[in-house]
C-alpha cells in the first residue's frame, strides 16, 4: 500500500506537469510516449517482441499518429494525413508479413493480426486526448481532459477503496477476482464527486477571465455515471488480455501499479465516450 500511494503521489507531479504544458509540444510528446509505451507493453505480453524486425516495424506503425501537425492545418490536410497514415499500416502490414517468412523466429498468426491490431487501436484512443485539445481550445480542452481522468483514475480510486471495505459480490470473478459490484458504485460516486469538484474549479478560473462557463449539469452527470462504466470495461478487458498472456501486469515502471497499461487501460475507453458524447451534447 505505502508502495502503491507514493508511486500515486509521483504519478500526480508528473500528471499535472505535463497538463501545465498543455498547450505545448511537450504534452504531444508526452502522450506519444505514454502510448508507444503502451503498444511495447502489449507487444511483449503477446511475445510479438521475440522478433525484433517485427516489433520496430510495428513501433514505426505506431508512432505515425502522432507526426499528424497538432493544430492549424486545414481539413485537406487532415483528410490528407489520415490516407498517408492509412497507407503507412498497410505497407508494415506487407512488410510485418515478408518479416516473419524469412525470419528465424516465427510469430503466429494469432500474434501477428493482435500485434496490427494493438499499433492501430491503442495510438488511436490515446490520439483522443490531442483531438480533445485541438477541437475546444485550451480552457474546455484541459476541463474536458480532466474530466477523463476523474472517470478513469477517480473512480479507480474510489472503486479499490469501496471494494476494499464493503465489496462482497463479486464483479467478474474469472477475469478479476478483486473487483466488485460495490467497487463499481464506490467508483461511480468518486467519479461524479472528482466531476464535481472540477467543474467548480473550472467555473471559478472561466470567472477570473471574464468568461462564462457553459455546462450543461445533466448531460454532465450523465458523463459522470456512464463514463466510470466505460473505464470498468477497459479494466477487465485489460485484466482479460493479462490472463490470456498469463501476466500479473503489463510492466513495472509503476512501481505497486505495473505498467502503462494497467494505469491507462480505463481511460483508453473512457476518452472516447466523453470525446463522441461532447460532440453530441454541449457541456
Amino acid at each position: 500500500m505505502k508502495q502503491r500511494i507514493i508511486t500515486a503521489l509521483l504519478g500526480m507531479v508528473v500528471f499535472f506537469t505535463v497538463l501545465f504544458c498543455f498547450d505545448t509540444i511537450i504534452y504531444d510528446v508526452a502522450i506519444c510516449i505514454v502510448s508507444l509505451i503502451a503498444v511495447h507493453e502489449l507487444l511483449l505480453a503477446t511475445k510479438v517482441t521475440k522478433s525484433i524486425p517485427l516489433t520496430v516495424a510495428f513501433m514505426i506503425g505506431a508512432v505515425m499518429p502522432f507526426i499528424y501537425p497538432a493544430k492549424d492545418i486545414d481539413g485537406h490536410s487532415k483528410v490528407l494525413f489520415w490516407y498517408v497514415w492509412v497507407a503507412i499500416l498497410f505497407l508494415i502490414a506487407m512488410t510485418a508479413i515478408i518479416i516473419n517468412m524469412i525470419s528465424k523466429k516465427k510469430i503466429s498468426l494469432k500474434q501477428h493480426l493482435f500485434g496490427f491490431l494493438t499499433i492501430v487501436i491503442v495510438p488511436s484512443l490515446f490520439y483522443i486526448l490531442l483531438v480533445i485539445r485541438n477541437e475546444f481550445g485550451f480552457y474546455q480542452g484541459i476541463y474536458y481532459t480532466m474530466l477523463i481522468f476523474a472517470c478513469s483514475w477517480g473512480a479507480d480510486t474510489g472503486a479499490y477503496f469501496a471494494g476494499r471495505f464493503f465489496g462482497k459480490k463479486k464483479l467478474a470473478p474469472k477475469i478479476s477476482p478483486n473487483k466488485t459490484v460495490e467497487g463499481v458504485y464506490g467508483g461511480v460516486v468518486s467519479a461524479l464527486l472528482f466531476v464535481s469538484l472540477i467543474t467548480v474549479i473550472y467555473y471559478f478560473v472561466m470567472k477570473s477571465q471574464g468568461q462564462v462557463a457553459q455546462i450543461n449539469y445533466i448531460a454532465l452527470l450523465f458523463i459522470g455515471v456512464v463514463a466510470p462504466l466505460a473505464g470498468v470495461l477497459g479494466d477487465l478487458t485489460a485484466s482479460w488480455i493479462k490472463r490470456k498472456c498469463d501476466i500479473k501486469d503489463f510492466g513495472s515502471i509503476m512501481p505497486g501499479h505495473g505498467g502503462v497499461l494497467d494505469r491507462f487501460d480505463s481511460v483508453l475507453l473512457v476518452a472516447p465516450f466523453i470525446f463522441i458524447a461532447l460532440k453530441m451534447i454541449t457541456v
